[in-house]
């Protein structure tokens, strides 16, 4: 795995109740460019972020500490638990999507999200 780029977000906080991660949060960006997504999950004003964002080369940008809790599931409920960020780590995956000419996501990126899963 490529090494992982510290490129910190204002946009956290503690996760709530001593809540544990239990559920791994898979996003594309639907945004341009990485360069945007991360200037989105870095503006405090927008009060969103992730744990991680991959980029379509592969590279791993590393936005909130996994030990606290990223604002990336916005108001989502699952078998009961309904703060999903909590409980999660969010990864963001770079990809244009459908506004702006959703693409195949290339196969370094791919290895990039399966190594970072797995870790």
């Amino acid at each position: 795995m490529k090494p992982i780029l510290e490129t910190p977000s204002p946009n956290f906080g503690a996760r709530k109740d001593g809540k544990r991660i239990e559920h791994l949060i898979l996003h594309y960006t639907g945004m341009p460019s990485a360069f945007e997504t991360l200037q989105r999950l870095q503006d405090k004003s927008a009060e969103v972020s992730a744990h991680y964002l991959v980029d379509e080369d592969g590279t791993i940008h590393r936005l909130v500490p996994e030990e606290m809790r990223a604002w990336h599931a916005g108001v989502s409920y699952w078998a009961g638990e309904t703060d999903i960020n909590s409980t999660s780590i969010g990864i963001e995956i770079q990809n244009p999507g459908h506004k702006w000419g959703y693409r195949p996501f290339p196969p370094q990126q791919m290895q990039a999200v399966a190594e970072l899963c797995t870790d």
